[in-house]
């Protein structure tokens, strides 16, 4: 699987899935065609709009999803900015922080920091949210809402399974996609099954949610999980993807090991 990350106010994530294993990046940045036609690696299959995507987040106000919204310049109030910075790039682990500064939330200008991490092997990624000592928001993380895709809950993860990808373009229809978010019960607030976003364009867009409230220190982290249904390592029913959520979920709780070898 592959995620992009949307920089600009939308604030999602999209999915990219692959039809074999491997590092994909080039094939479709610099390959001939576009990434929303099968090609041999894969395609890009969700359609994000004005929802979460998947595993992206916004804070939860007033019964919407407030995202980072651009703001003009004026002596009352500093423009809204964005930075990302590679912390890791590798083949094993790759990690991208993003940093909003001056994001108007709760009658103040705020700092938020959101760091990516995926792993080599893994369907799924990690978001470790920082807001700041001081400041305990509601945060809303979640996927798209697809109308024939209920939320299935369980105790440290949700998702979502059915024909939810953009239709193929080689055969005109849509296919199995699983997106699933797990978390802490200690972040846990409520769940969301049709969660408007503030100011969309596409007013009818929704996102199914978890509802996570920061420790003390103002830190959040969840995982986001994604599984297309083609390829020798697609996911093509409900109950497999349910397994790759608790299994994903054992990883995630897993205390590290650590092995110290010499000659």
């Amino acid at each position: 699987i592959g995620y992009r990350l949307y920089l600009d106010g939308r604030n999602a994530i999209d999915v990219f899935g692959k039809s074999e294993p491997g590092l994909a990046l080039e094939k479709y940045a610099f390959g001939p065609g576009t990434y929303h036609d099968v090609q041999p690696w894969g395609v890009d299959v969700l359609h994000v709009g004005d929802t979460l995507g998947c595993g992206s987040f916004g804070f939860w106000i007033d019964g919407a999803i407030v995202k980072p919204v651009e703001t003009s310049r004026t002596p009352e109030r500093k423009a809204l900015r964005r930075y990302a910075q590679i912390v890791a790039d590798g083949p094993v682990r790759a990690i991208v922080r993003i940093t909003y500064d001056n994001w108007p939330v709760a009658g103040a200008l705020r700092t938020v920091r959101a760091t990516m991490t995926i792993w080599g092997g893994r369907r799924w990624a990690t978001c470790d949210l920082d807001v700041g000592a001081g400041w305990r928001p509601v945060v809303a993380a979640g996927v798209i809402a697809i109308p024939h895709a209920p939320m299935v809950r369980r105790p440290e993860f949700f998702y979502t399974f059915g024909d939810q990808t953009d239709p193929m373009s080689d055969t005109k229809k849509a296919e199995s996609l699983g997106l699933g978010i797990l978390f802490g019960q200690e972040h846990f607030s409520a769940y969301r099954d049709e969660a408007p976003t503030a100011g969309a364009v596409i007013a009818s867009d929704r996102s199914r949610a978890v509802l996570l409230t920061p420790d003390a220190n103002g830190r959040a982290r969840w995982a986001y999980l994604a599984a297309w249904g083609r390829g020798p390592l697609g996911i093509r029913d409900a109950a497999g993807f349910e397994s790759l959520c608790a299994s994903a979920m054992a990883e995630l709780r897993a205390t590290p090991e650590i092995a110290i070898t010499s000659p």
